[in-house]
């Protein structure tokens, strides 16, 4: 039951997280490996540690999200670390990510200031919840974490691309941001290209606030170069299905990550929970991975709501069987923070 407790007081604090709780800055060593991070401390001593993964949003550790986040953990008597990874942050879909992650989670267990326990558990989101995984698969560090949530998580690379490629939605955040991976080697050498990127998925992130980034760097432009731009951005911005163009780079893209995913060696327990509205990763994605890690007999627990938004925890309390649903997998992921044989 005391699971259950903490997951209510948990969700509770994250939607009306404390003002006065403000984070400490540190860096974070390893051997070539430095990241600053927050640090969300609870006013008694720590239960364990739970570090925040963000996901792909230009403010990385500081999204207002993950300073909700932080504060809950802090609230609920954890401490709550929330590093900020450049290339998530840039939107990179980079397999150097999972080695982030992994270096993260041994410069954190070795610090006994931080975690005299040797062991965290993971709550992360999206395509940050694929770096994880992957994260959690690597020797070094299997036995070191206990226990990982995942909202609104990326199974198989190659599907949640070509869904968010070939998907109508109006939030063309997600597209684009994959688009910049896609198309790396057209954009990387080409000034222009990648400002007008950039420029697109600055206006993106805005969502409905009328950003005007691109329309700017548009008019600035000389006709051949808008026009270069146009044709880059206007069939993702018109809702085409540009999926068959980029058939080669989703396959490409999509082996890497698989290459370093051995479901087999993950030794933590895996909380799931998805928005059944999810228009960005389908919520077949959790349930494909919930099979997949019963099939190899890794503890896990699943919900499908539609309690939840797409890697957000902004709450719809009307739909009460979908909060119960969501309370008992984040009463999972509390449950197993702490080894069965932690004193």
């Amino acid at each position: 039951m005391q699971g259950y407790f903490e997951a209510i007081h948990f969700l509770r604090s994250m939607m009306n997280p404390a003002e006065s709780i403000v984070p400490d800055p540190i860096r974070l060593e390893g051997e070539q490996f430095i990241v600053t991070a927050d640090v969300y401390r609870p006013r008694e001593k720590p239960k364990a540690v739970i570090l925040l993964v963000h996901g792909m949003t230009p403010f990385g550790s500081r999204d207002p999200r993950m300073i909700s986040l932080g504060k809950a953990c802090a609230m609920s008597g954890y401490l709550g670390i929330v590093p900020d990874y450049a290339l998530i942050r840039q939107g990179m879909l980079e397999v150097q990510s999972v080695s982030d992650v992994v270096n993260t989670v041994l410069s954190v267990t070795s610090n006994e200031s931080l975690c005299p326990e040797g062991y965290l558990a993971i709550f992360t989101a999206s395509f940050s919840g694929a770096i994880c995984l992957r994260a959690a698969c690597d020797d070094r560090v299997n036995d070191k974490i206990t226990s990982m949530m995942i909202v609104g998580g990326c199974n198989n690379p190659a599907n949640c691309f070509r869904d968010i490629l070939s998907n109508p939605s109006p939030d063309h955040y997600a597209k684009l941001v994959l688009l910049k991976n896609l198309a790396a080697q057209s954009i990387e050498n080409d000034v222009i290209l990648s400002r007008a990127i950039s420029c697109a998925i600055e206006d993106a992130y805005a969502n409905g606030r009328k950003g005007n980034s691109l329309h700017h760097y548009l008019v600035s432009l000389p006709t051949e170069d808008e026009q270069r731009v146009l044709k880059l951005l206007k069939p993702v911005l018109d809702n085409e299905n540009v999926m068959p163009r980029y058939k080669v780079e989703i396959e490409r893209l999509h082996q890497k990550y698989m290459q370093i995913f051995q479901i087999d060696k993950i030794k933590c327990k895996i909380a799931l929970a998805h928005s059944s509205k999810d228009d960005v990763i389908a919520p077949s994605e959790s349930e494909d991975l919930y099979q997949q890690l019963k099939e190899q007999d890794v503890g896990c627990r699943m919900a499908v709501t539609p309690v939840l938004e797409h890697a957000s925890l902004a709450l719809t309390p009307r739909y009460f069987i979908g909060l119960v649903r969501l309370i008992k997998v984040f009463s999972y992921f509390f449950d197993h923070i702490h080894p069965e044989d932690a004193p």
